[in-house]
């Protein structure tokens, strides 16, 4: 497949290895000779210098005859275009990164749809669903979310006594936004049907929006699991993002520890029922007056390795 790599940065860099080594033909785009230099020394890609929006660097990359362009610069608004450009010259599907959580938001415009770019896609959004699924409650099976997040797909075992135990789908009363994928017994496994029965000790896979599947969990369950509190050190953007789909979960309590006032300003008017903390997390007294160590789960997503370790250290010793 021929693919074109939009930015020689770490990410970029990254991609092109792992396509490299699945035998792609791969052309990166960077306005830095030095990082196209030091990407050719390493890897069997060819390089093109200039600006990743550019049509005629564009041309000289062979999107014309590209499979695929990935739009992976630090800026959104040359991530967007370059992709555009892109399909308009003949790519067949063009990805874009993007930053800022505005140019995710359907709502109100669709900048994908609007620009003829195939997906927008948020490192740190997937950075967060990621650690989500890392943050999972007793009794959940599996976690996957789909749609950036705003769907997911939950297996759970059904308990003795449940409310749901012995009983066919259709008696359930289940919402009209949340579907039954899939029954798993010991020996069989069978797509749901609205007459088939559940039975304790079944897996059942459960799919719907974010939010709306904790109350048709309960169903399944003979005692819904503790609150969980979860404590995120870090409001920059795979913070908050993980703060909000946490705190659309019932069963959690978010705290978010961020050092920068205006930030926390910010994050309390965007966060409907996280406590925003003004603290610095790499500091253990501060991570003591946040209560860290009865946190059911700590997670540092600062902007900096070395603090996440260190905060990581802390919280475990704190407990």
């Amino acid at each position: 497949m021929n693919i074109v790599i939009l930015g020689a940065g770490t990410i970029g860099t990254s991609i092109a290895r792992a396509l490299c080594a699945r035998h792609h033909n791969v052309c990166v785009v960077d306005q830095s000779k030095a990082a196209l230099s030091e990407l050719q020394d390493r890897l069997d890609v060819h390089t093109v210098c200039g600006n990743a929006c550019d049509p005629v660097t564009l041309f000289q990359a062979g999107v014309a005859s590209a499979e695929l362009c990935l739009a992976l610069t630090s800026s959104d608004e040359v991530n967007i275009v370059g992709a555009s450009i892109s399909c308009e010259m003949g790519t067949g599907r063009s990805v874009s990164r993007v930053h800022h959580p505005s140019y995710l938001d359907t709502t109100t415009f669709n900048i994908a749809d609007h620009f003829g770019v195939s997906r927008l896609i948020s490192l740190e959004n997937l950075t967060a669903l990621a650690l989500a699924r890392e943050i999972r409650v007793p009794g959940l099976l599996a976690l996957e979310n789909l749609a950036q997040g705003a769907v997911e797909v939950q297996e759970v075992a059904v308990q003795e006594d449940a409310r749901a135990a012995g009983r066919r789908l259709d008696e359930l009363d289940l919402p009209r936004k949340v579907l039954v994928g899939l029954i798993r017994g010991e020996n069989h496994s069978v797509i749901a049907a609205a007459n088939d029965v559940v039975d304790v000790g079944n897996r059942v896979t459960l799919i719907g929006r974010l939010g709306e599947l904790d109350s048709v969990r309960q169903l399944f369950e003979h005692k819904p699991p503790p609150r969980q509190h979860v404590v995120i050190a870090g409001g920059g953007q795979i913070g908050f993002s993980l703060a909000r789909v946490l705190e659309h979960r019932q069963r959690f309590h978010v705290t978010l520890i961020e050092r920068d006032e205006d930030r926390c300003e910010w994050l309390a008017e965007q966060l409907d029922s996280s406590t925003v903390l003004n603290a610095d997390a790499t500091r253990r007294s501060q991570l003591e007056e946040a209560r860290v160590g009865t946190a059911s789960v700590f997670v540092a997503t600062t902007g900096h390795d070395e603090d996440n370790i260190v905060c990581g250290v802390e919280a475990n010793e704190m407990g």
